[in-house]
């Protein structure tokens, strides 16, 4: 585990955290741009929510980057999942209310496509939700270390932005994702979620 991540990796243990999760969001996403070659402390345009679980405990965080074309970067960090692949999506509302996290309502989906998975060439490969976006895997301790990349949502310009009116939530389940169930490729339980506002 890089160096970088141990605070974060501490967030099960702590009652409260006072650098805030944002601060840890912003901790993931520099241990993750130093990995990837990006300068610390570039300029860039990015939001940073913490990850809670279903008992409304941090179990995470999350920094999400607008990139220069259409699309955002994902930093994701999150513990306590079984290990194997769990399904990510953003939804369509940004409030994460446990144990369930239904207020985040369904896939963002301003487009009304169907559920799919998505391509990894040009913008509209495959039929998909703008916030569907591939599986991630926990390890064998529980932990997703993940950079995601999806070219279908903004932050807050153009098309699909996620920053809109009720702004929308990241969310992890259960399961992964069988990109064909409709309307949400059976992925089983809503375990953790951030409000994307």
């Amino acid at each position: 585990m890089h160096s970088s991540w141990r605070v974060l990796a501490t967030l099960s243990t702590l009652s409260t955290l006072s650098i805030g999760a944002g601060g840890l969001a912003a901790q993931a996403q520099d241990a993750a741009e130093a990995r990837n070659g990006v300068e610390p402390g570039a300029e860039r345009s990015r939001l940073e929510a913490p990850l809670v679980g279903t008992g409304g405990e941090v179990v995470g965080a999350v920094s999400v980057e607008q990139l220069e074309g259409d699309g955002v970067r994902v930093w994701l960090y999150a513990e306590g999942l079984e290990p194997g692949p769990h399904a990510v999506h953003f939804h369509e509302t940004g409030v994460c209310e446990p144990p369930d996290f239904a207020s985040a309502g369904g896939h963002f989906d301003p487009a009304g496509a169907r559920h799919g998975k998505p391509g990894t060439g040009d913008l509209g490969t495959t039929e998909h939700h703008a916030g569907d976006m591939l599986n991630q895997r926990a390890d064998e301790r529980g932990i997703i270390d993940a950079t995601l990349i999806n070219r279908t949502v903004n932050l807050d310009r153009g098309r699909h932005q996620l920053l809109d009116n009720d702004g929308t939530a990241l969310v992890i389940h259960a399961q992964p994702d069988d990109y064909q169930t409709q309307p949400a490729g059976d992925a089983g339980e809503r375990i953790a979620c951030a409000v994307i506002r």
